[in-house]
């Protein structure tokens, strides 16, 4: 079990002023970050996980394997820490399993590949998790635990493929408007209830995606490897 900085007290809000997952698509295993003009920036952080069952820890969180899971052992809500060595703009995949034609919750056809430079991206299948499926979800963005900020708030209504959230610094969720992408050294996904109530969660896979053109910021040089991108830290 592992232990990682105090959880955020979650925003009140009533249950019809709680942002519903605005797009599905296809394909339940394949992350083609590619197409979307992303580069996976997973390897650059350090994970932790506020708890976890034996043999379902955070390694889990970021293998490529839909048949293994974290689980967590503990109180809600249970948290997912993502800590970069420097600011990153962070776009977000998220894999709770599952399968669905790419629709609108409320049956409109959508676009496939979102704007790709602030968005998150949840992968959730009730019908296999059942209670263990998250459903109310916080994600949060700050520079070290004592100031993570709320930036999305998801509630998840009977989840079944990949949920795309389109989030800007100004929270604005049309993807033809101009927003700032989000940066930040500390990314924290907050699972804050489950569906049915359930006490504990499930999480099958998390993948962190940033523009492959990245903004100077702060005097970093914009590297675009990998490689490079691991010597850009903090001074």
């Amino acid at each position: 079990m592992a232990e990682q900085g105090p959880s955020v007290p979650s925003t009140r809000r009533r249950p019809g002023n709680a942002t519903h997952a605005l797009l599905s698509t296809s394909d339940p295993a394949v992350l083609d970050a590619t197409s979307l003009n992303l580069v996976d920036i997973g390897s650059l952080a350090s994970w932790s996980v506020s708890s976890s069952k034996p043999n379902h820890g955070v390694g889990h969180l970021s293998d490529p394997n839909l048949n293994t899971l974290w689980q967590s052992e503990g109180g809600q809500p249970h948290l997912i820490n993502i800590q970069f060595p420097k600011k990153q703009s962070i776009v977000v995949r998220t894999s709770l399993e599952g399968s669905e034609p790419h629709k609108r919750s409320f049956g409109q056809e959508v676009t496939k590949h979102p704007h790709p430079r602030q968005q998150i991206s949840i992968y959730a299948d009730v019908a296999r998790d059942d209670s263990y499926t998250p459903q109310k979800i916080s994600i949060r963005v700050g520079t070290h635990h004592g100031d993570l900020h709320e930036v999305k708030w998801v509630d998840l209504h009977q989840p079944t493929g990949w949920q795309h959230l389109r989030i800007g610094n100004n929270g604005a969720e049309d993807p033809s408007s101009e927003q700032d992408p989000i940066r930040a050294h500390l990314l924290q996904v907050a699972i804050v209830s489950n569906h049915m109530n359930g006490k504990d969660t499930h999480v099958r896979g998390l993948r962190v995606f940033a523009p492959k053109k990245l903004e100077m910021t702060d005097g970093a040089i914009a590297f675009t490897s990998i490689e490079f991108k691991q010597h850009e830290t903090i001074r």
